[in-house]
């Protein structure tokens, strides 16, 4: 069976996710670094230094940068939010089990392998692997079932 198709859809879910979390990062660091430059305040006002204008440009830039990130951010979480919905809604049509519980974990709710092993209670990842490879063949021949796999109903 070819599960290509759902190894995509699930994993342009999970990589939103990842993004999402590394673009909060980025923002968090960013503000650190304001701090660390001696700006006090990241919000509509930034007072002027003893030092001269520059550090007051550079402030001002981080805080455009972080305004720019923030809504890139917004605009990802509204797509991030749709996908899981539909994906959620797909993996829910599934028979209640582990492999259904694999999906949300990994694919919806983000967890590493090792967390899912340890959720689950498996002692060695192997078979977390082997149940990924089990839980994608089902989602994959579900999908077929009940036509998901067609290129329109995917989502970009």
């Amino acid at each position: 069976m070819n599960i290509q198709w759902a190894r995509a859809y699930l994993e342009g879910v999970r990589s939103l996710y990842h993004w999402i979390r590394y673009m909060d990062k980025r923002v968090k660091d960013l503000e650190e670094d304001i701090v660390s430059y001696g700006g006090t305040q990241t919000g509509d006002r930034v007072q002027t230094s003893p030092r001269g204008d520059t550090l007051e440009k550079r402030v001002i830039k981080y805080v455009e940068t972080i305004e720019r990130l923030q809504m890139q951010i917004i605009e990802k979480k509204q797509e991030l939010i749709e996908k899981q919905d539909d994906a959620f809604r797909r993996i829910m049509e599934l028979k209640e089990g582990r492999r259904r519980d694999f999906l949300i974990m990994y694919y919806i709710e983000g967890l590493s392998y090792s967390d899912i092993s340890f959720a689950l209670g498996h002692t060695e990842l192997s078979r977390v692997y082997h149940l990924r490879d089990e839980a994608l063949e089902y989602f994959a021949q579900m999908g077929e079932q009940n036509g998901w796999t067609q290129k329109n109903d995917l989502p970009t």
